[in-house]
């Protein structure tokens, strides 16, 4: 049962009224903007978690789905893409059983139904909604409800379904799809079986796809101008390529000029660019190279010209372009550091110059160079993470 509005969320309701969220095909698209309608102490508890840089997408533990930061991508799925910022979230509709978000441009998101939903930018269709229309509203994708995961890439979207197939649309050159789509720069515009293979287990997208299969081979596809598949001199390839020959990667995490991984024996290896230290460590970039000697990473997350990584113990470790943005002389880590000394962390989400970490207790902190970007009302940056109060 949904508690009774409190004034100062009413205050917040009013004051973006001039906003209108909705959902195509569904009757939420009568809805203003959503006060919260769940106050769980005075920090946001969050199931799932993400981030562009632009704009950060949660979900909160009653399923409920909120934006917030700047809507110059049209993240904020409230019909318009302009300049304007929220530094309180607000509501997405009024549905309470979404389970997945990639925040991105396009933005997706998944139910528990498995119905796939995504708005923002559509210049080269990837929104997968049958045109190159940008589309700033909750809009079905196709009518299928079998979809189990997703990745929005800078101008593809690879998605997975529960029959472990991968499928994709947006730029034909990006798809792995050989020169079927690449030769003429054909566009993709509604999802496309691109493997029927049924044993991927995890991907990862930008300009290039990282994915990696339950035998632990490592596959990469799209734009490796920076080295970023692991494989020198590989440039651009429209059909998807093994990195290197070892069969024991269990995740992986790519951001524009870089890639990561961790093996199944929890070692952490980063190769690409390795600019502002992003490898996190020593040694040419052009191969996977180990960061360190731990064998206790369980998670990762890559931004820009930087990363975000969880251990076994709950600790959280980040390197390269410092998440306040490293200021005016850019500065930068070379090696992974603690932005604090909590081992209690389970999730880590990074986008721009943003990080996300989640607790136990499911509480969301973050710190970056935009504040104002996970709930404060100023831009003064964060070096280390603070918990985002709802309400302010």
């Amino acid at each position: 049962m949904k508690r009774t509005v409190a004034i100062a969320h009413l205050f917040v309701a009013c004051a973006l009224a001039a906003l209108p969220l909705g959902c195509s095909g569904d009757d939420s698209s009568l809805a203003n903007p959503i006060p919260p309608t769940t106050q769980m102490g005075n920090t946001m508890k969050v199931r799932e978690i993400s981030t562009s840089g632009s704009h950060t997408l949660a979900i909160q533990t009653d399923g409920t789905l909120w934006v917030w930061g700047n809507n110059s991508s049209g993240g904020f799925a409230n019909g318009v893409k302009n300049g304007s910022q929220l530094s309180t979230p607000i509501q997405i509709g009024l549905d309470n059983d979404w389970k997945l978000v990639v925040a991105g441009s396009p933005s997706f998101a998944i139910k528990n139904n498995g119905t796939l939903w995504g708005w923002g930018q559509n210049n080269n269709g990837q929104l997968g909604i049958g045109n190159q229309t940008d589309t700033y509203v909750l809009t079905q994708i196709g009518t299928d409800s079998d979809w189990k995961t997703v990745d929005s890439g800078s101008n593809m979207t690879i998605a997975q379904k529960t029959d472990g197939t991968l499928w994709g649309w947006g730029s034909g050159t990006s798809l792995g799809m050989g020169t079927q789509f690449a030769l003429d720069n054909q566009n993709v515009l509604t999802p496309f079986l691109i493997s029927t293979d049924t044993d991927w287990k995890q991907f990862s997208a930008n300009l290039h796809v990282l994915a990696v299969k339950n035998n632990g081979e490592l596959w990469a596809w799209g734009n490796d101008l920076l080295d970023v598949f692991g494989n020198p001199g590989q440039l651009i390839t429209h059909d998807r390529v093994r990195v290197g020959t070892d069969s024991d990667w269990s995740q992986v995490a790519v951001s524009q000029g870089m890639s990561m991984a961790i093996k199944s024996n929890g070692a952490l290896y980063t190769w690409g660019s390795g600019q502002m230290g992003s490898l996190g460590r020593a040694g040419s970039g052009d191969t996977p190279g180990q960061v360190g000697t731990d064998s206790n990473w369980i998670s990762i997350a890559a931004g820009y010209y930087s990363c975000l990584a969880l251990k076994s113990d709950g600790s959280v470790w980040a390197w390269g372009l410092r998440a306040n943005g490293g200021g005016a002389n850019n500065l930068y880590d070379a090696a992974p550091v603690q932005p604090n000394t909590d081992t209690h962390w389970t999730k880590v989400a990074m986008g721009g110059g943003l990080c996300y970490v989640v607790k136990s207790d499911q509480a969301l902190y973050g710190w970056g160079a935009r504040y104002h970007l996970f709930g404060y009302a100023n831009d003064r940056p964060a070096d280390n993470p603070v918990p985002m109060h709802w309400p302010l």
